[in-house]
């Protein structure tokens, strides 16, 4: 899955592209408060993404990898960081968490 956010003087929104055997399955886009920084908007769009694909119906024993790609480093670093506690840091952890439940595999580049 691809991921990205958006802050200009347009306005403030987070998307996806979900891929699945190099074929784009879902299409997410969301138009979120002014108020929200870049990295919560790509945080949003990763906790959007992931709880999408917990909804795609896939073979339950066979393993099944997520790449998630993103923009922002600071994401990943702040999932991998236990100390930090933010709310949308604790989404993504949470729905990874179930989704690895489910035999999923999940990767960030």
């Amino acid at each position: 899955m691809y991921t990205d956010g958006s802050k200009n003087e347009h306005g403030v929104g987070s998307g996806s592209a979900i891929y699945l055997q190099n074929k784009l399955i879902r299409q997410l886009k969301n138009k979120l408060h002014e108020r929200c920084s870049h990295n919560q908007v790509e945080q949003m769009a990763i906790v959007e993404a992931l709880q999408e694909i917990g909804t795609i119906q896939i073979n339950q024993n066979i393993l099944k990898t997520i790449l998630i790609h993103r923009e922002s480093r600071i994401t990943l670093d702040s999932v991998k960081n236990m100390k930090n506690r933010n709310y949308l840091i604790e989404a993504i952890r949470k729905k990874a968490i179930a989704l690895e439940k489910e035999n999923w595999h999940i990767e960030y580049t």
